[in-house]
């Protein structure tokens, strides 16, 4: 009896808060050569409800705010902010717990869709911004009976599609590495 109960059981959905720590490994801008790009990093915040799906995995959803800043490497050495606010969707793949049933690996797949700002010199560009692929590797530690630690390094590809006020349209690809703490509740 306590077997079918086990397997029957359901866990209630759960929120995730995340900080993570972004650095740019490769981008291509549509109107600049993309070796002028020195360097991309910046800082992301997400929150994310999630739900039971299967044994081992959960599906969520949830809000993103990105802020990046690129450096030019040549004159003029501009520092090019870029703001992201991504609606998200995920699943997460649970892999068995350790010998300590503590702490477990686990794997996600998710995508991202929203607006973004570019603000180049005094030019503003927006448009929209598609995160996809978003590939995390993360190691779950609960440190209480309600309460999780996350830590993750997190692999994405950006393409931002934005258009300046003249009319000038601009594409911008990024790979991401990100490096992310998370708070499960």
């Amino acid at each position: 009896e306590a077997e079918i109960e086990r397997r029957n059981f359901i866990p209630k959905p759960y929120w995730v808060i995340r900080g993570n720590g972004s650095f740019g490994v490769y981008e291509s801008v549509s109107d600049i050569s993309s070796n002028r790009v020195e360097l991309r990093a910046g800082t992301q915040f997400e929150l994310n409800n999630y739900y039971f799906f299967d044994r081992r995995i959960d599906w969520g959803w949830g809000l993103r705010g990105d802020i990046e800043i690129a450096v030019l490497e040549s004159e003029p050495r501009l520092q090019i902010p870029t703001t992201r606010l991504l609606l998200t969707g995920e699943f997460i793949y649970h892999f068995p717990f350790f010998k300590t049933s503590i702490s477990h690996f686990y794997a996600g797949l998710g995508v991202g869709i929203g607006p973004s700002i570019t603000e180049v010199s005094d030019a503003i560009s927006t448009g929209y911004a598609v995160s996809i692929p978003v590939m995390r590797l993360g190691l779950e530690t609960r440190i209480s009976s309600d309460h999780t630690v996350l830590a993750e390094i997190v692999a994405e590809g950006v393409s931002m599609q934005e258009k300046f006020d003249d009319g000038t349209l601009q594409t911008t690809n990024i790979a991401n590495i990100k490096l992310s703490l998370g708070y499960k509740f």
